[in-house]
């Protein structure tokens, strides 16, 4: 966990492009879903430090992206993209691209 926020922290000085935003963005809603740091809400947790992540790099505007909305319709989808391994340390990068495709096709709504 502790490397996880020393990147965020560094990504977040970064200047990076929009597709490494979101890139980025995606990466961090997964990893933090993976780590599991809490019984119970690492959901949230981890789609709301995605939604912050987004607003420090894009303004405001990162607030409004919709992706709860993909995410919900395309509930199955989502589950299935996101098990990538039983825990952290099992992630499986090779197999994160469905998932991280959510998050741009949110912008298509």
């Amino acid at each position: 966990m502790q490397l996880l926020v020393a990147d965020i922290k560094a990504l977040v000085k970064q200047k990076l492009t929009e597709p490494e935003v979101f890139y980025f963005a995606a990466q961090i809603h997964l990893r933090l879903i993976q780590i599991r740091p809490f019984i119970a809400g690492n959901g949230c947790l981890a789609r709301l430090v995605k939604k912050w992540f987004l607003s420090q790099k894009l303004g405001e505007v990162g607030w409004y992206v919709q992706s709860e909305r993909t995410y919900c319709s395309s509930i199955r989808s989502y589950n299935r993209a996101i098990q990538l391994g039983k825990d952290y340390t099992a992630l499986r990068d090779e197999g994160s691209l469905p998932f991280l495709l959510l998050l741009p096709r949110s912008l298509q709504i």
